[in-house]
């Protein structure tokens, strides 16, 4: 490693110094990134204030990863480093290999509304979008940051971007039972009609993840819990069976058995007056009828109270 790259990720700074004066690439780097990078990532703030005084580039990047010194201080959260780089006019829309602006990565940290605004402040791409399908708002909708949601929302961030596989911020907290950043989302007029990839909308994201009181609010905000997707699949009655199976499975098998025996009983006393020729056939057509008929009534049942669930007069 060279002398001043070995000294920055130290913390020496009067080593450092005495390189420099001596006339060391200020700019030298190898994989790991230029000393810049080095002191941003492990934190000396000292050694970043010479480099910068002395006229370093701020936005070179790391070969292994791709990531600045900014990206680097947001990475391992030294905010008076970030505040320092902010302040001198480095790029804020620089990428790494991963498609992370230093805003996406902001937005993965609760605490840094601060450094939010400033690269806000600064101009960044607020709507940019990584290798992965994410954006800074969905970024911190899937942490539950509804603090910075506020934020990116409030400057003017676009809240139905979509980013892999169709996903909006509102898909994402439907299906993570963030009822506060749904509600939110929802007043601030997203469109809850949004569909993702698969055609599939948040109610039917809430609804397949048994978030029952975002699936609620959803429906309270207007959308269609009849939705069916590209390929026709009807959702909302797919969803509530799903949901009631998991939620009371005993009483669900219960209706299911009273059922079958019903309808064998059925079956079989309704065509015993028929002309056969083998009791195998009688067998496999009581068999056959009454596991269509089951599952026709089961579904009508349990869609019948899910529609119960999600309409009832005392709604929160």
């Amino acid at each position: 490693m060279k002398a001043l790259l070995l000294a920055a990720e130290k913390g020496h700074k009067e080593t450092c110094e005495l390189l420099l004066t001596h006339g060391v690439d200020i700019n030298v780097a190898d994989s790991n990134g230029t000393s810049l990078c080095l002191a941003s990532q492990h934190g000396h703030l000292n050694i970043c204030e010479l480099l910068v005084s002395r006229g370093c580039n701020l936005d070179m990047k790391c070969a292994n990863s791709g990531d600045t010194a900014l990206i680097q201080a947001i990475k391992r959260e030294h905010k008076e480093i970030c505040l320092l780089l902010l302040n001198n006019g480095c790029n804020v829309d620089l990428k790494n290999y991963e498609g992370d602006t230093a805003l996406i990565m902001a937005c993965e940290k609760a605490d840094y509304k601060d450094i939010i605004d400033l690269l806000i402040l600064r101009g960044c791409n607020i709507n940019s979008i990584n290798n992965h399908g994410n954006s800074a708002l969905l970024f911190a909708a899937t942490r539950g940051n509804k603090d910075i949601v506020e934020i990116l929302v409030s400057k003017g961030c676009y809240i139905d971007l979509q980013g892999r596989y169709g996903l909006s911020a509102l898909m994402k907290v439907a299906c993570l039972g963030y009822l506060n950043i749904l509600d939110y989302l929802i007043n601030q007029g997203c469109n809850v009609e949004l569909q993702d990839d698969q055609g599939q909308t948040a109610f039917v994201h809430a609804c397949y993840y048994g978030q029952t009181l975002c699936a609620n609010r959803l429906i309270g905000a207007g959308c269609n819990y009849l939705v069916k997707d590209k390929c026709g699949k009807y959702y909302g009655g797919y969803s509530g069976m799903d949901y009631l199976r998991k939620k009371f499975p005993e009483l669900i098998k219960t209706v299911q058995v009273l059922l079958y025996s019903f309808c064998v009983h059925l079956l079989t006393h309704s065509l015993a007056h028929l002309y056969v020729p083998t009791h195998l056939l009688i067998y496999s057509l009581t068999h056959l009828l009454t596991y269509s008929l089951t599952h026709l009534l089961t579904y009508s049942l349990t869609y019948s109270l899910t529609y119960s669930l999600t309409h009832s007069p005392t709604r929160m």
